[in-house]
């Protein structure tokens, strides 16, 4: 009987992570993308401090921390931190298909 090596590892999507983490500096404005085509992002805020996030098309709005929220870009988005502490944000893009 031949010897069994080990089994082939599998690359699933989910294992390997697909999101970029930005550290937002206190009293900055951080453009994190300009000139782009209409898309979603997810973000979410780690904390401590609360982000403002301006989405070129859209209103702009809060991301307390803790809090996970799906936002529709066109053009460009930036990200504002006014606190004392820099803040931690994960962030994921999806195409929108028509």
């Amino acid at each position: 009987m031949p010897k069994r090596g080990k089994p082939p590892t599998r690359h699933n999507s989910f294992e390997k992570p697909k999101f970029w983490t930005l550290l937002v500096e206190p009293e900055t404005n951080v453009v994190v993308c300009d000139q782009v085509r209409q898309c979603q992002a997810v973000l979410k805020n780690h904390g401590p401090e609360v982000i403002r996030v301006c989405p070129g098309s859209g209103p702009q709005f809060e991301l307390w921390p803790g809090k996970l929220r799906v936002v529709d870009i066109l053009y460009s988005l930036s990200l504002e931190n006014h606190g004392e502490q820099s803040t931690l944000v994960e962030m994921s893009f999806a195409p929108l298909e028509r």
